[in-house]
């Protein structure tokens, strides 16, 4: 089952971008994309094409990496 995607990290920061970002916003954003980056380091994928449009926000917020088309696992 998947989880339910919303808005990609690309039309959040367009979105917030229209307003000011608030500095907890811009921490939160990071942290995510953090340990988004550690859990695929953790299981040794390297993913090539790391930009705002292949993130996406769940419903709970939480970050999800997308587009592992060029990607690979060591």
């Amino acid at each position: 089952m998947f989880d339910y995607v919303g808005d990609s990290l690309l039309k959040e920061i367009e979105y917030q971008n229209s307003r000011t970002m608030s500095l907890k916003s811009k921490i939160y954003i990071f942290r995510e994309i953090a340990q988004a980056l550690r859990f695929l380091s953790d299981r040794q994928i390297i993913h090539l094409d790391l930009k705002p449009e292949n993130f996406f926000f769940r419903k709970d917020y939480r970050l999800l990496v997308f587009d592992y088309s060029e990607s690979y696992h060591k």
